[in-house]
């Protein structure tokens, strides 16, 4: 796959991230029916970013992936906060709990896909 397309794959990972932030809400509570759609959606998203990352960059470290996650996560939040910027629903987007919470749950389960299927053909 061409350097170009993989750029563009990366950019579509972060419009992803931006998209599913954040992975569970303190500050706002939706039905149990909702809650449990969007951390299936997320947990889905998050598996196919580490096989993304194994299969199509070829990432062959540990550390690059874990880095390039990080990237990927703390971009796709930016994004989102400046799609949101003004509006009241950042003050319960972007509380310290969520943050943390979906910064080390997303970093943990696209590094742990990675790890997973690092060592398969």
């Amino acid at each position: 796959m061409s350097k170009k397309w993989r750029i563009v794959l990366i950019i579509l990972f972060v419009i992803i991230s931006g998209a599913a932030f954040p992975i569970y809400n303190f500050g706002k509570h939706y039905s149990h029916a909702l809650t449990g759609i969007l951390l299936y959606l997320n947990i889905a998203c998050y598996l196919e970013l580490g096989i993304f990352e194994k299969r199509v960059l070829k990432l062959s470290k540990v550390s690059y992936a874990a880095l390039l996650n990080l990237g990927i996560v703390l971009a796709g939040m930016g994004c989102h906060y400046l799609l949101e910027w003004g509006e009241v629903s950042n003050t319960y987007n972007f509380t310290m709990s969520n943050v943390l919470l979906h910064v080390t749950v997303t970093f943990a389960i696209s590094t742990l896909s990675y790890l997973l299927v690092k060592n398969k053909p």
